[in-house]
């Protein structure tokens, strides 16, 4: 396969070495040389998860921008025949799927050759040691809650935690369980040591999850502290007494509320005053006379459980913040505090929300997210050939609201083009198109009807 930039040779050795020879689409695993007489053909592409170029299969997703195009973590073995599938077919094969079939391939060639065997627990117990020591070190360096993100510092650190998740974490974290589960029956472990291990699958499990996909699940375990302390212990290491956890749902760290109040809030030309209240609570007066109750937590990933453990502390909050510059918040949660009249937001959200009343500080979009919406479906729109002639349009809630419940587009065809043809051409948008998640709806008026098109809310976006 050719690319725009090479794939380093140490990478393509890598990707072989993982498929052994076999196409990693599970309902393939076709063998990737063909023996024509005395010649041999090789079929195997090594095919970009998320394509190389702006355009290319899968690019609109939040992870182009952090992962190494090229990188061994974003390339995957098939066949000739399955790469070309997967690529004209991106809907039905996203970027979830391919990475779900690279690693079960990868497990199965893994579990057979290539996780170690140790003679003693103590061996097995060091290279498990080793291998959360150096997860622990880009945790304290690069992750949410290294002194990069707590200062406010984005852009690079949270682009170097990001590859380092991809690269080195998650597959740490796979060595650690498949080893486990290889010698529980060789030497079996402590009721300690074994529960320990069992938290920390789940937690591989959901990490994973919330790395690699675009929807975060809501019962995101965190990582469990005792275990390291654990497995240090039966080295005969000294450790610390187990840390605490109680609040690890909403993590107080280091005076964020004063440090949000003091670099943030303090000059907002919306804010008349701004009080706290307690550690993780403010009291914010807008000079409009609204008065709100506003909740600030550092948490990495903000879910319905999250929300139901603040209004456990507070049941009369108006505002969430998820202070922390690498923090996300679940969907489903942020359409509950929505249900509930409770504003949820990262903070450079809350900072343009505060602005407005009602449903537009509710729902507020950020002029970011907004242009990345806008961003995905030009690119989508973009590589549809067969809308020669024709504009289209992308308006509506999704250009307006953060939840929304539909994308709406527009299709201006040139006058005179047959009603058959243009059916056939919205019946393709609509197929190639299509989004899981939400209803769309496309409408369709010809170069002349334009102007006598009825639009509720005209904020239209030309995409094409």
């Amino acid at each position: 396969m050719s690319s725009r930039e090479a794939i380093a040779v140490k990478t393509k050795r890598q990707l072989w070495a993982d498929c052994a020879g076999y196409c990693q689409n599970p309902q393939c695993n076709k063998y990737l040389f063909v023996n024509v007489d005395d010649d041999v053909v090789s079929i195997a592409n090594l095919a970009h998860i998320i394509g190389a170029g702006d355009k290319g299969p899968r690019s609109e997703c939040d992870l182009a921008d952090y992962v190494e195009k090229n990188g061994y973590s974003n390339l995957i073995m098939l066949c000739l025949e399955c790469h070309k599938i997967v690529d004209e077919l991106e809907d039905k094969f996203g970027i979830e799927t391919l990475r779900n079939w690279k690693v079960e391939h990868s497990n199965k060639v893994a579990g057979l050759f290539n996780t170690p065997t140790f003679s003693s627990r103590r061996k097995l117990f060091a290279y498990v040691d080793h291998l959360l020591e150096e997860n622990r070190a880009i945790f304290v360096n690069y992750g949410p809650f290294s002194s990069l993100a707590l200062l406010g510092s984005g852009g690079d650190s949270q682009k170097a935690w990001k590859r380092r998740c991809l690269d080195t974490i998650l597959p740490n974290n796979d060595k650690i369980v498949r080893v486990f589960w290889k010698h529980l029956d060789i030497f079996g472990f402590s009721r300690e040591i074994y529960t320990g291990f069992v938290d920390f699958e789940v937690h591989a499990t959901s990490f994973e999850e919330n790395c690699l996909f675009e929807e975060k699940i809501n019962d995101y375990k965190t990582f469990p502290m005792t275990f390291p302390n654990r497995i240090k212990r039966a080295l005969g290491i000294k450790t610390n007494e187990d840390p605490s956890r109680e609040d690890e749902e909403l993590e107080y760290r280091q005076n964020q509320v004063e440090r949000i109040i003091e670099r943030f809030l303090a000059e907002h030309q919306a804010i008349k005053s701004m009080e706290q209240l307690n550690v993780g609570m403010f009291a914010v007066e807008r000079k409009s006379g609204i008065r709100l109750r506003v909740f600030v937590t550092h948490t990495y990933v903000f879910t319905e459980y999250t929300y139901d453990k603040v209004l456990s502390q507070d049941p009369n909050i108006s505002a969430i913040i998820c202070s922390n510059p690498y923090a996300t918040y679940t969907q489903t949660a942020k359409e509950k505090c929505l249900s509930d009249g409770v504003g949820l937001f990262k903070l450079g959200e809350f900072m343009g929300a505060i602005n407005y009343d009602d449903d537009r500080f509710l729902n507020y979009l950020s002029r970011d997210e907004r242009d990345l919406r806008i961003s995905k479906y030009r690119k989508a729109i973009q590589r549809l050939d067969f809308l020669q002639g024709c504009d289209v349009y992308l308006y509506g809630s999704f250009l307006r609201n953060n939840s929304f419940n539909d994308i709406d587009l527009l299709l201006v065809y040139p006058d005179g083009r047959a009603v058959k043809e243009i059916d056939s051409v919205l019946s393709e948008m609509q197929t190639r198109l299509v989004r899981t998640d939400c209803s769309m709806h496309i409408e369709a008026c010809s170069k002349s009807e334009l102007p006598q098109f009825n639009f509720s809310f005209d904020n239209r976006v030309k995409l094409n």
